[in-house]
């Protein structure tokens, strides 16, 4: 029996085992070498030796290894290496376990296999790392800790520094970035990213852009490890050299979000505010409500001077979700701190979001108040037209009548596209002649066009579309309902995606086009639910906008 090969003295009596295995090598053998790796220099080389002599021993080795973790000169790897090229071997290299095979070792540590799913991503896939997850009592295992800090041992100090530079850029890198944070030579990177990839920390991406770490974890402790001083000025440098690399022209929003997010982390706030508001108004223009929302919201904690403006927007943004208790919050907030004509607009949005909540005593005290303090001719046209429907809704039309009038006259005055297409939308809707009606809502189409007001199109498109309806029309109906849905889809407003999806629905279902009009009627509901208030507080034709 050979003695054990483990703890002090162990390369001495692994040679000793190996010498005798050789000596009683009448009959067949196994030699098994689990973690080779790990294996001193001398008894590589003795274990090398017998790799390049199997074909006169009765011998069968197997040999599990890391080949990042051997050293580049490893006397056991070159020995495999160029018996692969004779025949007589079989490599495996094995994968990262997918989310099935995790399940499955879930379940054989006694686990509930829905745990699959969230180990799978914590764990990468990596066994060593799984194995760790699942004997941890916690979900932070100490021992994890400590393996991925012993991954890091033996670097050298530039690849040290790269590795800690690195972590502080993100998951992902590229080449040019981590060059100017780390302030060192092309010829320095290559050596040190060489060291790291050859180490199995980083890995090329398969596109060729750049380099990320082999697991996230690794990152997290690598960035940790760093000391806060030195976090700070990597995050400084990384700002710096994005904001370098960013085009003044057409900057682009993930990278001007990454900026703001770095110059935080380095702890100069006034700069990330900027950044941060920025990110918000390119995320706006691409129609991202919510991620324009977020920056906004990071803009405002990090003390931006322009409190009201930001809670405008992210008011703006909110009813567009269809949050309206937050939004309401948030144009209550920006109100508070606006006056004359910018308060004028806020009070505006407010009596929008109280129409589209059926509140038509609220929306109509908000509009009032906003129409007393609105400067330009344009906005105060816009106003009494939102007057106007909400009259109308409370059935006083002689006052509805009147205001509609009062802003067509005012929208002319102005000769503001927007305007003219809001006003006539209003009068489409009000006037009961079908001729009219027509008349003025396809001007409002004409002139929201002109204006590339797509917030007025989309409108007048649904509006047009419930018209020919009622007349009968239905194709014609159908085919401004589908191009309204295609422009609203890029402004964000979900309750009116969700109405026109309604609207649509029943087109379709009336056209005898059943299985459809369940999908749009499926997508409806859907979109319904995101909306921050419930259905049945509502009356239907109101929760439904069926027009607006």
């Amino acid at each position: 029996p050979a003695p054990p090969l483990d703890g002090p003295g162990a390369p001495v009596r692994f040679l000793e085992a190996l010498s005798l295995l050789m000596v009683g090598m009448a009959s067949p053998a196994l030699l098994v070498l689990d973690d080779a790796h790990w294996l001193d220099r001398a008894s590589a080389e003795f274990v090398a030796y017998l790799v390049r002599r199997l074909d006169t021993l009765p011998l069968t080795v197997v040999v599990t290894l890391r080949p990042e973790d051997a050293s580049a000169d490893d006397p056991l790897v070159a020995a495999i290496d160029r018996r692969a090229g004779r025949g007589g071997l079989t490599r495996l290299d094995l994968d990262r376990l997918d989310v099935d095979q995790v399940a499955e070792l879930v379940e054989a540590a006694g686990r509930d296999r829905r745990e699959a799913g969230e180990l799978h991503r914590r764990s990468e896939g990596v066994p060593l790392f799984l194995v760790a997850y699942l004997t941890a009592d916690d979900e932070d295992p100490t021992d994890l800790g400590q393996l991925l800090a012993a991954r890091r041992t033996g670097l050298t100090e530039l690849a040290r520094q790269l590795l800690t530079a690195a972590s502080a850029i993100g998951r992902s890198f590229e080449f040019e970035v981590l060059r100017e944070v780390s302030a060192r030579t092309e010829d320095e990177m290559v050596i040190g990213l060489e060291e790291l990839v050859g180490r199995g920390l980083l890995r090329e991406l398969p596109d060729g852009t750049g380099l990320d770490f082999t697991h996230e974890r690794l990152r997290e402790a690598t960035y940790q490890s760093a000391t806060w001083v030195r976090r700070r000025l990597l995050h400084r440098r990384i700002a710096e050299a994005l904001v370098a690399r960013s085009p003044a022209r057409a900057p682009d929003p993930a990278t001007v979000a990454a900026v703001a997010h770095h110059y935080r982390l380095a702890g100069l706030a006034s700069e990330a505010a900027e950044s941060f508001t920025e990110a918000g108004h390119l995320a706006r223009r691409l129609h991202a409500p919510q991620a324009a929302a977020e920056h906004y919201r990071a803009a405002l904690a990090l003390g931006h001077p322009d409190r009201a403006m930001l809670h405008l927007w992210m008011g703006e943004l909110l009813t567009l979700a269809g949050e309206y208790g937050p939004a309401l919050a948030e144009l209550e907030a920006a109100a508070a701190l606006l006056e004359g004509g910018a308060l004028g607009g806020a009070e505006q949005r407010i009596g929008d979001v109280y129409r589209r909540l059926g509140n038509w005593e609220l929306a109509d005290r908000h509009l009032k108040a906003a129409e007393q303090l609105v400067e330009a001719v344009a906005d105060r046209a816009g106003v009494l037209a939102d007057r106007a429907v909400v009259a109308a809704r409370r059935l006083d039309e002689d006052r509805s009548g009147r205001l509609a009038a009062e802003a067509l006259e005012l929208a002319g005055q102005s000769g503001d596209p927007s305007a003219l297409a809001h006003v006539h939308n209003t009068l489409g809707l009000l006037d009961d002649a079908p001729d009219r009606s027509r008349y003025h809502l396809a001007e409002s189409l004409a002139f929201a066009e002109r204006a590339g007001d797509v917030t007025r199109q989309v409108a007048a498109l649904n509006n047009l579309a419930q018209m020919e309806r009622r007349e009968g029309n239905l194709d014609r109906a159908t085919e401004l309902t589908r191009r309204a849905l295609a422009l609203v889809a890029q402004m964000g407003d979900r309750h009116r995606e969700a109405a026109l999806h309604n609207n649509l629905a029943d087109l379709l279902h009336t056209s005898g086009l059943p299985h459809e009009a369940m999908d749009h009627l499926k997508r409806a509901v859907a979109l319904f639910a995101e909306v921050g208030t419930e259905p049945g507080t509502l009356e239907p034709e109101v929760w439904k906008l069926v027009e607006w």
